[in-house]
């Protein structure tokens, strides 16, 4: 004989079961400090694990900040995609100015339409190298917030220490409920996870120098092929991309809020240097870059 389940049974067991989804803790399976266990502490037992908020605090800030850079690379990177569409259109109407030279049969002509050809074809490499090193340096970002993300959860990890070894320190009973090897065997844990986030963050700064490179020798080609040159005494300094303020000139670099996608708007060329580094995340090596 089948049996028949009441609604009232089945509203119980979600019920109970709503219950048990509510009462689980983030970070479920974890070892956690309950607040309760916590708040036995005096202010001054507690100064160990202030200590270690403002840690986690100051990791989150960094993760934001990481963020923030993430979205203005990103938007430099959507500022320059219309360059290429626009070397294209100056091949073509270099192309035009080509065909009507030779119409006349002035070999002069017909050569000097020929050379702005080159040139345009110069142009556009570069922009598209300039395009190549803004999807890195996309990636980098990306990078920098996965390295900031784990850093944030190592501190988080290193808080829940801090709290049982607070209980340690005051011979509060409480303390013997934990296990002090699972608090450990966490931070070790995050810990591997920030060291791997590092190497990712200093394999994608590799790849982001070395399109920087590839960017700023298809700068000068080009200038060179323009045929322009600084003027005495005003040599540009070393090419550098500004943080969040990418160049969306192939052929010299624009000053920080001086930006410019119009095509033909060639400048003198910039000495290339090595892009400078600076301490971000963690103390990890990556590119601070200044505008020119």
């Amino acid at each position: 004989m089948r049996r028949h389940v009441g609604w009232w049974t089945v509203a119980a067991a979600g019920l109970w079961l709503g219950g048990c989804a509510t009462t689980q803790p983030v970070g479920f399976g974890e070892p956690t400090v309950s607040d309760a266990d916590l708040g036995r502490l005096s202010p001054q037992q507690m100064e160990p694990t202030n200590r270690a908020q403002a840690a986690v605090d100051q990791a989150q800030q960094q993760r934001d900040r990481a963020a923030l850079e993430l979205q203005d690379a990103r938007n430099q990177l959507a500022t320059v995609q219309p360059t290429v569409q626009a070397a294209d259109a100056d091949i073509k109407a270099a192309e035009a100015q080509l065909d009507a030279a030779k119409d006349t049969g002035d070999p002069k002509r017909i050569a000097a339409a020929q050379h702005e050809i080159d040139v345009a074809q110069l142009e556009k490499r570069a922009r598209e190298a300039q395009l190549a090193y803004l999807n890195q340096e996309v990636d980098l970002r990306k990078a920098d917030v996965t390295l900031a993300d784990k850093q944030v959860a190592l501190a988080q990890a290193r808080l829940e220490q801090s709290k049982l070894e607070a209980l340690q320190q005051a011979h509060n009973p409480a303390a013997n409920k934990y296990s002090p090897a699972a608090f450990e065997a966490l931070v070790e844990s995050r810990q591997k996870d920030v060291a791997d986030a590092h190497s990712d963050v200093a394999n994608a700064q590799q790849t982001s120098n070395q399109a920087f490179d590839d960017w700023q020798a298809s700068r000068r080609e080009y200038a060179n092929a323009r045929g322009l040159q600084p003027a005495r005494g005003e040599e540009a300094p070393a090419a550098q991309p500004p943080s969040g303020q990418q160049n969306t000139q192939p052929n010299a670099p624009q000053a920080p809020g001086q930006q410019s996608t119009q095509p033909s708007a060639p400048q003198a060329p910039a000495q290339t240097g090595t892009k400078p580094g600076s301490q971000t995340q963690g103390a990890e090596p990556h590119e601070q870059q200044n505008g020119q």
